[in-house]
């Protein structure tokens, strides 16, 4: 199914369960021993797995921008350069509604507590500036604008903030 590019094809149920498991695949490489040695064979059997347009089933989508957002800005020992291509690649697909994922992150408490490390904190704003020289709608332009502002420092406690937060509500999240 890799080579011929046959994931595409699958029901959305099913594309669902080989993106999860990719996904889970990912998130433990990268949690685990040895990481940027063990990162780059899962994130290139999430990449198989993602169509080209960008488009992943609703039901693993958190997840996915969640894990692939995580890998990219990187731990507090830094990011798995063979796997760092495959997470340009994997954020160069988001789509609008991946993208309020992003600046939705800071929601999450694992991912705000990986913000606390002064590289994830740099690379996560970085990403926030690129993409929102991408969004198009007007409400997630401001957010990743916001985000992209804030100092490094300020950011794993954003999702308290209340300007961040209506911001958020401002794009239709949740």
């Amino acid at each position: 199914m890799e080579r011929v590019g046959g994931f595409v094809e699958l029901p959305e149920s099913t594309l669902a369960i080989e993106i999860s498991n990719a996904i889970d695949s990912l998130y433990n490489a990268h949690r685990g021993f040895n990481n940027f040695y063990n990162e780059p064979a899962p994130a290139r059997t999430l990449r198989a797995r993602v169509p080209l347009t960008g488009a992943v089933p609703a039901a693993v989508a958190q997840r996915y921008v969640k894990v692939v957002v995580m890998c990219y800005v990187g731990n507090g020992y830094g990011v798995s350069s063979s796997a760092l291509p495959i997470y340009e690649a994997l954020v160069q697909m988001f789509r609008e509604t991946e993208l309020v994922r992003v600046a939705a992150l800071p929601t999450d408490a694992e991912f705000a507590s990986r913000l606390q490390s002064s590289q994830a904190a740099r690379r996560y704003r970085e990403l926030c500036v690129r993409l929102s020289a991408r969004a198009a709608g007007q409400a997630t332009k401001a957010i990743l604008d916001h985000l992209a502002a804030m100092p490094e420092s300020a950011l794993s406690a954003v999702g308290s903030v209340t300007r961040y937060r209506q911001l958020l509500q401002a794009t239709g999240w949740r």
